[in-house]
């Protein structure tokens, strides 16, 4: 058994002949046969303590399930907001404008969207029509693929957002949800005529 110095008390019986009397704390002494300590737990308190570890477990993760799910939105919408955000820069500054498409100069960048993916495609183009749109094949120049949505979060509307090099606004008004099957939270990224881009959350029956 080893001791430490709080477990021995020394008390001075000669002073100057060096004689001590040492004698131990009698609480860390062995216990005699049949007696019991009374810090031990005993079992039925060891299966409450884990019962309530196993119910505080149960409350505790669904909630910090969805959590994640509902910030995996959040993270998903700020990107989609950023690459519209770059995506109206590089119209502004005159990005890949000397591409030519069927012997023209394209005068929009934009953003392809299809719902229930999870990446988007950049385009330019000197047409910002539906059919663009809907086929930009041989009508724009393919600027390559966003990175993919975080979680399983997806695009939760189809559309395309065209920037015009002039002056960086939107042809018309348009709205990019973003959606999680996991969450009850949605991301609603608005660009106005004007090219201004916001965003914002919906709950429940209001997502789409």
């Amino acid at each position: 058994m080893r001791f430490t110095r709080s477990d021995l008390r020394f008390s001075v019986y000669a002073k100057g002949f060096g004689v001590y009397h040492l004698s131990m704390n009698p609480s860390i002494l062995p216990k005699s046969e049949g007696q019991t300590s009374d810090l031990a737990f005993t079992l039925f308190e060891l299966l409450i303590v884990i019962t309530m570890i196993v119910i505080l477990s149960g409350a505790i993760l669904p909630a910090f399930s969805n959590y994640i799910n509902n910030q995996n939105v959040r993270q998903a919408a700020e990107q989609v907001k950023s690459d519209l955000r770059n995506a109206q820069n590089k119209a502004l500054t005159g990005g890949a404008s000397d591409d030519l498409i069927n012997g023209e100069k394209p005068l929009y960048w934009f953003v392809k969207f299809t719902v229930d993916t999870n990446t988007y495609r950049f385009y330019t183009s000197v047409l910002n029509t539906s059919g663009v749109c809907t086929n930009p094949t041989g009508n724009s120049i393919d600027q390559g693929l966003s990175g993919q949505l975080p979680g399983n979060t997806k695009i939760g509307s189809s559309t395309c957002v065209f920037f015009s090099f002039a002056d960086g606004g939107n042809a018309s008004p348009s709205t990019v949800y973003v959606k999680s099957s996991s969450s009850s939270t949605c991301g609603k990224v608005t660009i106005s005529e004007s090219g201004l881009i916001s965003l914002s959350y919906l709950q429940g029956a209001t997502c789409p």
